[in-house]
């Protein structure tokens, strides 16, 4: 959508012409790397105070996306300015501050493949640059033009500023598909998968068609078994549709499309249990946050390895399992609890939807069978009476 707003809807600057239209991908990619550079370096001032290693891992992720988004604001910055400056490169002061930005980026980039780990350092080194980069078209006469989109408003037409937003809110989706990370073919898979389940689960709670609200709930499922996939659990790939879509989102579609919902009064139960959906948010987040540490939560393997041997003599039997088997021994062993747990919840879950079907409200008017049907009975009967008496 945001390329078809650039080329398409958008219309061409009166000087620049069509040329204008890099400055579609150019402006949001400039934005990108500031913003990139910002998270960066807070990541990297939070991981010596807390020792977590996802602020590492987020630092270093940060560099290598915010390398890419600023050399890809040189490059298509100078074919933007080409036609207006005749060079492709000019020693403005926000041009230059652009590229002392790369190279600090490039530093950072060159620090990750030492043992040690002066890339926060260099990275916490340099927010000095930012306002460099921002305020030099409003400090000094230079070749770049003053800022067109501010918090006043816009000195643009209407239509230029919307491929701008739409390409800045897309641009960090499309970041991975361009630049190789450590993870390879699976980060780039994983980024495919995870990016559509979170945005299923938001519209679940936004969506105010009660069946999408039930459909996106699908998307995730697919979306999730996919991930599990990836990290090598199949079994539970292969269980997770066939339950939670094939049970229980088409029992739930099923009991949505029985009931008569007024949005309105779901609005009003929303604020009831707003305090409620807090918390379990926070403890989820709280949750994400740890499982990204494999120190803290192990995977399904190194579990496996770890509390399994007790039930064997050989250690190359432990090897030789499974998946399926080292489930089922750590399903009817430590967690057989859980396990009958789980499918007394998923028993009430069915119970309380056929309950909710029975639920009678007072404002909707319903047609009582068996009444309707001996209506019809005694009216046969009448008919056939009155016809018999007309005959005789």
């Amino acid at each position: 959508m945001a390329i078809h707003l650039s080329l398409r809807v958008a219309p061409p600057d009166l000087q620049q012409g069509g040329n204008s239209r890099i400055s579609y991908v150019h402006v949001p990619a400039a934005r990108m790397s500031i913003v990139i550079y910002i998270a960066t370096a807070i990541n990297s001032s939070l991981f010596p105070l807390t020792k977590h290693p996802l602020f590492l891992r987020s630092s270093g992720t940060g560099t290598e996306i915010g390398a890419f988004s600023t050399l890809f604001t040189l490059v298509t910055g100078g074919f933007r300015g080409r036609p207006m400056w005749g060079t492709f490169r000019v020693w403005d002061a926000r041009l230059t501050s652009v590229f002392i930005l790369f190279l600090i980026y490039l530093g950072a980039l060159r620090f990750q493949k030492l043992p040690v780990e002066p890339a926060p350092i260099s990275i916490r080194a340099g927010p000095i640059d930012i306002p460099i980069i921002k305020s030099p078209v409003n400090w000094w006469n230079t070749s770049h033009q003053p800022g067109s989109i501010s918090r006043s408003g816009t000195s643009i037409h209407v239509p230029m500023p919307i491929p701008i937003l739409s390409n800045f809110a897309n641009f960090p989706f499309s970041t991975p598909f361009k630049f190789h990370f450590k993870g390879g073919r699976r980060t780039m898979i994983l980024s495919v998968l995870s990016s559509p389940a979170l945005v299923s689960g938001l519209m679940v709670v936004r969506a105010k068609n009660p069946v999408h609200s039930v459909l996106f709930p699908i998307l995730v499922f697919c979306d999730t078994a996919g991930l599990l996939i990836l990290l090598g659990l199949d079994f539970s790939a292969m269980i997770f549709p066939v339950v939670h879509i094939g049970a229980i989102a088409v029992s739930f579609l099923f009991v949505v499309m029985m009931f008569n919902i007024q949005i309105a009064e779901i609005h009003e139960e929303v604020l009831r249990y707003l305090p409620v959906s807090g918390i379990i948010g926070l403890i989820f987040w709280w949750e994400m946050f740890f499982i990204l540490d494999n120190e803290t939560i192990p995977l399904l393997p190194t579990h496996r390895n770890t509390t399994s041997l007790r039930y064997t003599v050989y250690a190359g039997k432990v090897r030789s399992w499974t998946n399926l088997e080292t489930l089922g021994n750590l399903l009817y062993t430590y967690y057989s609890v859980w396990f009958l747990v789980s499918s007394l919840i998923l028993l009430v879950a069915m119970i309380g939807a056929i309950v909710l079907t029975m639920h009678r409200t007072t404002k909707v008017q319903r047609q009582d069978v068996f009444r309707r049907n001996a209506l019809d009975s005694r009216r046969t009967i009448m008919r056939r009476t009155t016809d018999q008496i007309t005959i005789y």
